[in-house]
């Protein structure tokens, strides 16, 4: 069986643990955006990857992740409703491509709603993050429409009145939830373009606590209303601090914030959702930096996904993966040749899938100190 290094920090404790096993996919699609994966109920895989324009979804088989059906235009995030049988993708608001010949032109977001057949169930005037609340409602960002509601796209707020009218021009972002069937929505907070809630990227839930994070803040709030319960400060801007992934822990006790950028302080914080305590706080990135898995000083932390168990799988920019646990204990390997991009767990906890930018996904098996939590 072949084998591969693992180091143990803060140890630095050397050890060996079984290699995974690459399942041959097509080349991945860079994009600043990174990669999704989602498991499904069935075990079958959702791998959307690339940008606004490139942006593509694999189905894949449970088992040999072979693309079952290749569903275009969805870029990451996505968010898979709880009986994995439709989702929601975004795109953002932006100029288009530059076309010899031809004027730019704004275009708004829009947030779709597919099933994995790929066809386009509804579309609506909001944009990613999107959280599903249940099978009938689920929550999103409103549109940002950076020149109020001027930026609009006609058509979309002629078919959907009730959502294009929770916004104002003075107070054109923020966040909404939808219920799906009757199209309507209430607005659960507004700001202006550029204010708090322009900066929302992640959304989790804990039956009535929404977990928020967006450029350089973490927080809670309770639903219905949006009912402030706490909020943390995560860095000091600009390329010093860059939020990239938050997860919640399946008991529903710790939030897991991950970040890049130059600070390194805090690119990894475990907040307790009741109160907002820090529970665990590491500067992962240098500490791997230390080992020989990194070639330079510190890398920066990509993706997260929790096991089951109550542990945390990291994914980082220089292909090393980190299991945490709350307690402080790491374990480091290399689990890609290059940058990871997404994390998952199989259906049954018994394998981490880790998708990179090399071609093909990893299946990394779990040993029993990871199994037993």
């Amino acid at each position: 069986m072949r084998t591969i290094d693992t180091i143990t920090l803060p140890s630095h404790a050397r050890a060996r643990r079984p290699a995974g096993l690459t399942l041959p996919t097509e080349a991945p699609i860079e994009s600043r955006r990174g990669r999704s994966l989602v498991v499904l109920p069935d075990d079958r895989v959702l791998d959307a990857q690339g940008g606004d324009e490139d942006g593509v979804l694999h189905v894949r088989a449970a088992g040999t992740l072979a693309s079952e059906r290749v569903i275009a235009g969805v870029a990451p995030p996505i968010a898979v409703d709880p009986a994995g049988r439709r989702l929601l993708c975004g795109r953002e608001a932006g100029w288009s491509r530059p076309v010899a010949g031809q004027s730019q032109r704004w275009r708004g977001a829009d947030l779709r709603l597919l099933d994995l057949e790929g066809a386009e169930l509804e579309r609506y005037p909001l944009q990613a993050p999107a959280l599903w609340v249940d099978e009938g409602r689920f929550i999103a960002r409103s549109m940002g429409f950076y020149h109020g509601r001027r930026a609009l796209e006609p058509e979309l707020a002629a078919r959907h009145p009730a959502i294009a009218d929770l916004f104002t021009d003075a107070e054109a972002d923020g966040v909404a939830s939808i219920c799906v069937s009757s199209g309507t929505g209430d607005a659960l907070i507004r700001c202006g373009v550029y204010q708090r809630w322009s900066r929302l990227a992640f959304l989790a839930r804990r039956e009535d606590v929404l977990l928020y994070g967006g450029f350089l803040e973490v927080g809670a709030v309770r639903l219905p209303g949006w009912e402030p319960l706490w909020a943390a400060t995560m860095g000091s801007g600009g390329l010093a601090y860059q939020m990239r992934a938050l997860a919640l822990s399946p008991d529903g006790s710790l939030v897991a914030v991950g970040a890049g950028g130059q600070e390194g302080r805090r690119d990894l914080v475990l907040f307790a959702v009741d109160g907002g305590a820090e529970a665990l706080c590491l500067p992962l990135g240098a500490l791997l930096g230390a080992t020989p898995l990194v070639k330079s000083q510190r890398t920066e932390l990509t993706c997260l996904a929790w096991h089951p168990r109550g542990w945390l799988a990291v994914g980082t920019r220089a292909g090393v993966v980190a299991h945490v646990w709350p307690s402080g204990h790491v374990i480091a390997y290399r689990g890609a040749k290059r940058a990871v991009e997404a994390l998952a767990f199989t259906r049954d906890a018994s394998a981490l899938l880790i998708a990179s930018r090399a071609p093909g996904i990893v299946r990394m098996p779990l040993v029993d100190e990871e199994l037993a939590g």
